[in-house]
């Protein structure tokens, strides 16, 4: 049995028996100047994680670009469990492509995709977002619920009512033919593997969006695990919002111009053209509830940065947003 294995089962609370049918888990974290969260969220991941006799964590590869401490870091966790992989890279690479390294490098039956500035405190997480591909083989993604660490200020008001806008979609649209683009959120994600071994991702910004469009055309079921939750925090100053958000535009605006060169184009599209209206407005609704003023800055904010937007094409290397990185663990 190999000495990673070992010591995994060693840390992990909850033991792990063998038996007839195990599914494997690989666990994937792209990193890029995460040194002030990547040791809090892989003592996590190595100590405190549960599992049971059905699931087996057999890899956590960190796919690396970072020119911080990062790697350091990771490496002083692999003396201690060496089913960690870290794959450090002197250029850098972008998400999408360390997320196809990931791809190319995990061996689980479920692969879980997680973001570096993420925070956790759910110890049977896994569990959750494994056990759908266990009851059903047509599963190919299951997506987490990403909730916000909520701040103070007019900056994180407007934040948080955007934020609150699409989790009201992403926990309440549901389709059963388009499905539903917002439950993939490459914070908290899960493939199988007969997808994530089937797909390689273009070299362009918004992967989670590729995914979610890659898993629709293979043919796979997606499932919403809205208790599978990891917290995160959004832009803490206008610059950082002001990024964020119209890369956001822009990103999706490259996902539809590549699939519909592909001859798909009713796949996914801008927000208020693939959301029901009315979706849409009780998701604004339910955010004026809970941030009002947040809300009207937000919305006139929005239609404001659209229009900018058209003329902004992000590459895939963007400067990552500083204010979201420092999690109160």
């Amino acid at each position: 049995m190999p000495s990673g294995l070992v010591s995994l089962k060693r840390n992990l609370k909850g033991s792990v028996r063998k038996q007839s049918k195990t599914v494997t888990v690989t666990i994937g974290i792209p990193t890029y100047n995460e040194e002030k969260n990547i040791g809090k969220l892989l003592n996590f991941l190595t100590t405190k994680l549960k599992t049971d006799d059905r699931i087996r964590i057999i890899q956590l590869i960190i796919s690396d670009d970072s020119t911080d401490r990062t790697p350091d870091i990771v490496k002083k966790f692999q003396e201690r469990y060496p089913f960690i992989e870290l794959y450090h890279h002197e250029k850098r690479l972008g998400q999408t492509l360390s997320i196809n390294e990931i791809f190319k490098r995990a061996k689980g039956d479920v692969l879980v995709i997680l973001e570096a500035d993420i925070m956790i405190n759910d110890e049977t997480l896994i569990l959750k977002l494994v056990e759908p591909f266990i009851r059903d083989p047509n599963v190919g993604l299951v997506g987490g619920r990403p909730i916000l660490i909520e701040e103070k200020g007019v900056i994180a008001a407007i934040c948080a009512s955007r934020y609150y806008i699409w989790d009201y979609v992403r926990c309440n649209f549901k389709d059963k033919q388009k499905g539903n683009p917002w439950i993939a959120n490459s914070r908290i994600l899960a493939l199988s593997r007969k997808l994530y071994k089937d797909i390689e991702l273009p070299p362009l910004p918004g992967a989670d969006e590729l995914i979610w469009c890659m898993n629709k055309l293979k043919g796979y079921k997606e499932i919403f695990r809205s208790d599978a939750i990891v917290y995160f925090k959004e832009a803490g100053n206008l610059r950082d919002m002001i990024f964020r958000w119209s890369r956001e535009f822009s990103i999706r605006r490259r996902t539809m111009d590549y699939f519909r060169r592909m001859g798909f184009y009713n796949l996914i599209g801008l927000p208020e053209d693939f959301v029901p209206k009315h979706i849409l407005i009780k998701g604004v609704i339910y955010s004026l509830r809970k941030k009002f003023f947040g809300t009207i800055l937000g919305v006139i904010l929005y239609f404001m940065l659209k229009l900018i937007s058209k003329r902004v094409w992000p590459s895939p290397h963007w400067k990552p947003a500083k204010s979201t990185k420092k999690l109160p663990w």
